[in-house]
Parts: C-alpha cells; structure tokens; sequence
C-alpha cells in the first residue's frame, strides 16, 4: 500500500474515532457507562465505513484530477455507510443505541472527511506545479534556443549620463555586502559585468519606485524577493519596461520547498508536522480559495506570499 494511501487512512480512522468519543463525551453518563456498551458496535460501524470505501475508490488518488473525482466517493461511500448502518440498526432490533452516538459519529466523520480530502485535494493541486518543474525549466530552455539573438550595437544609447540614475555593480559592492553575502555577490558578478554593466540596484516591493527610474539600464537587481510583492507581474511589467533590450533583471524568490524544509529543519520532531499543517492552511490554502483569498491578501497585503519554484519561473517568463 502506498504511503499517502496509508497516512491518509490513518487521519480518517483518527477522526472517526474522535467524533466518536466527543459525542460520548457530551452524554450525561460517563465513558465508563458508555464505552463498554458501544465497544464493539463501533468496531463494526468501523469496519463498514472503510469497506464501504473500497468500491468507491475513496483513498486511491491515481486518476483523479478534479475537485469532484475526491468529493464524489467520500459523499459516495458516507451514503452507503449511513444506509447500512440504518439497515442493521432496524434489522436486528437494535434501537437501543442513543441516536445522538450514532449518526452523531456518521454526521460528523462525514464533514470531517470532505474537510480532510478538501485539504489534501489542493495539497496536490498546489503541488502539481512543483512536479513539473523539470518540464517548466525544459520549456523554457527550448525557448531560450529559439530566441533571436540582439545586437548590442543596435541598442538604443542615453543623450547624457544624466538620463541614468545608475552606476555600474562595483559601486554598490558595499551595499550589496551588507545587505547580502560574499557568495551573492560573486554570484552576481558571475552574471553581470563589475564595471562596464550600467547597474541599477533596488531593495523595492513597490512597482512605482522601478517607474521612477529613467533611462536604459543595462541590468537591474532587486534585493527584496517577490513573495514581498502584491502586484508580481505588474512589477515585472515594470522592469522589462525599465530595461535596455537585451538587458537583465536578477531577482530572488523563497520558494515553498524551501519554506517546508525550513519548518522541518528548525520545529522540534514532535510539533513539526503540526506546525507546517498550520502553515500549509493558512499560508498555501487560504491564498488560492476563491472568496477567502480575498480576506487572506486583505490581512497580510500580500506580503510574504507563498510561491512554487514554477510559478515565480512563470511570472517571470
């Protein structure tokens, strides 16, 4: 069995048996009263609500690729559950069980489920990006091939020094020092030229402050990543206008594999996973749901976005 199949059976199980114990819990009597009688009914109603998955292919994730092909069966098999239930119930004369447990326990494993498959539903669709890195970057390397290349002679030239409030890289070494690393700025005079580039140098998540800018420079390098940015593809819009032809903008971006990795690295092994599941909803989910995306970008104004190694590479392209 696969490990997503099994960690995705585990947490269904879990949450059956937490309904199961809150609504005994909320009876009048004590566990002790309730436990005991209602042991092995509950084995049973256990039994039935995983068989009832099999024909439905609750758990099986092979295949499916819209929001419904993970809704259908886990309504599907709920129904099935709560008909056999109802049937063995009438039956064998079994009315002696406090309806409150019973279809307590399938009401709310119920909406616990369709929550739980809603979770891991856009868990892949967030991560589906991810996947298909490799494929994104080959796409984009067979346009690199494709491109027409410019003449450097042709570009168009500044009528003064003055039209350009930029210096060339070597004159921002210190900033960059301070603001960055020794490595970043090898890093960045591996791609741009220390003194012959014209160099503008940001630290913005604003597109009007790139605007401002007058002139053609020949690379333009912003400090701040984009997952600090509201507006990313205007912001890009911005910068290709800003450009020479032919020119450069380096930017950052801290992608979500590197935040998972991060949380993991740094939480303690007990509260790790908690802790990036609390993350994963707020920050992953939260940002892509139709009506409380709005609600999310309205508390945080897009600051400190999450954002897929693919879809910076595709804001950028």
């Amino acid at each position: 069995m696969n490990r997503k199949v099994t960690l995705l059976i585990a947490a269904d199980i879990s949450l059956i048996a937490l309904s199961f114990l809150f609504f005994i819990w909320i009876k009048p009597a004590s566990l002790r009263v309730y436990l005991p009688r209602y042991d092995e009914a509950f084995g049973l109603f256990l039994v039935i609500w995983l068989v009832a998955s099999i024909p439905t292919r609750k758990y099986s994730y092979k295949g499916k690729v819209s929001f419904n092909d993970f809704m259908v069966p886990v309504i599907f098999s709920g129904t099935i559950t709560l008909i056999t239930v109802c049937i063995l119930i009438i039956g064998f004369n079994h009315f002696a069980y406090s309806r409150l447990i019973v279809f307590g326990t399938i009401a709310s494993s119920l909406f616990f489920e369709i929550l739980l498959f809603s979770l891991y539903y856009y868990y892949r669709r967030l991560n589906r990006s991810t996947d298909n890195f490799e494929s994104v970057l080959l796409y984009l390397k067979q346009l690199e091939t494709e491109a027409v290349a410019v003449d450097v002679t042709s570009l168009p030239k500044a009528e003064s020094p003055e039209d350009y409030p930029v210096y060339n890289l070597l004159h921002y070494k210190e900033l960059l020092l301070e603001k960055t690393s020794e490595s970043a700025y090898r890093y960045l005079c591996n791609h741009v030229k220390e003194l012959n580039d014209r160099t503008l140098v940001l630290s913005t998540t604003s597109r009007f402050v790139v605007e401002m800018t007058s002139g053609l420079p020949n690379v333009i390098i912003n400090l701040l990543p984009i997952n600090d940015i509201k507006w990313i593809n205007k912001f890009f819009e911005s910068v290709n206008t800003r450009l020479a032809v032919g020119g450069l903008f380096i930017g950052c971006v801290v992608p979500n594999e590197m935040r998972k990795e991060k949380i993991f690295r740094e939480s303690p092994w007990g509260i790790k996973y908690l802790i990036y599941s609390f993350y994963f909803i707020f920050k992953r989910l939260f940002s892509k749901l139709p009506v409380i995306k709005k609600i999310y970008f309205l508390m945080t104004n897009g600051f400190d976005r999450p954002i897929s190694r693919a879809e910076a590479t595709g804001r950028l392209y």
